[in-house]
């Protein structure tokens, strides 16, 4: 019996390892890392679960609510009543704190002339249990003073049907930047001109 009891006291266990805590894993570490690295006044916030959602910016339109813009679409030159021009941009942005800074211009492909330099700081709006937030209605006033050729001074008579890109640089207040480019045809307001782009 005191063999037995010796040989039994012997033998090594076949325990498996204890597997690490999920929440302590390298992942979860240097997602932590790289939130607390952030450089500058870190204003706003970002949702722990989205600390390691891969950083992304898109270009759209709409003024009041986020729409879709695909590549080479038209938009309208907007005739405001204050005479002045605009084309509505918003952008989507993921994996960044809610407030960023964004530096939207709008360039004149054939020219490269930038018509429009525009920067805005914004609060995105976010829905629950997403890693985007939105900002809509940004104004891309235009200016063509530059392109002027005589009687030609207004952005209908000068950009009607051309293309041109909207770009848009995304900064959270961590530091983290992100740039992206559309290219979109130019449509003019219709009080401006009803005749469509060929």
């Amino acid at each position: 019996m005191t063999m037995l009891l010796l040989l039994l006291l012997a033998c090594p266990t076949n325990d498996p390892e204890p597997k690490p805590d999920p929440d302590t894993s390298d992942t979860v570490s240097a997602c932590d890392t790289a939130i607390e690295s952030d450089t500058g006044i870190q204003i706003g916030v970002i949702t722990p679960s989205c600390r390691c959602t891969e950083p992304s910016v898109t270009i759209g339109t709409g003024e009041l609510e986020w729409e879709d813009l695909p590549d080479n679409a038209p938009l309208t030159m907007v005739h405001g009543p204050q005479g002045g021009w605009h084309m509505l941009g918003s952008a989507q942005v993921c994996g960044s704190r809610n407030v960023v800074t964004i530096h939207y211009t709008i360039t004149h492909d054939n020219s490269a002339t930038v018509v429009s330099d525009n920067t805005y700081r914004v609060a995105l709006v976010t829905e629950e249990n997403s890693c985007c937030g939105y900002y809509p209605g940004m104004y891309g006033f235009i200016g063509v003073h530059e392109m002027a050729e005589g009687e030609l001074d207004t952005p209908p008579e000068l950009l009607a049907c051309e293309s041109l890109t909207m770009k848009m640089v995304a900064t959270d207040t961590g530091g983290r930047s992100l740039t992206v480019e559309k290219t979109v045809i130019a449509t003019p307001d219709p009080t401006d001109s009803t005749e469509p782009c060929p």
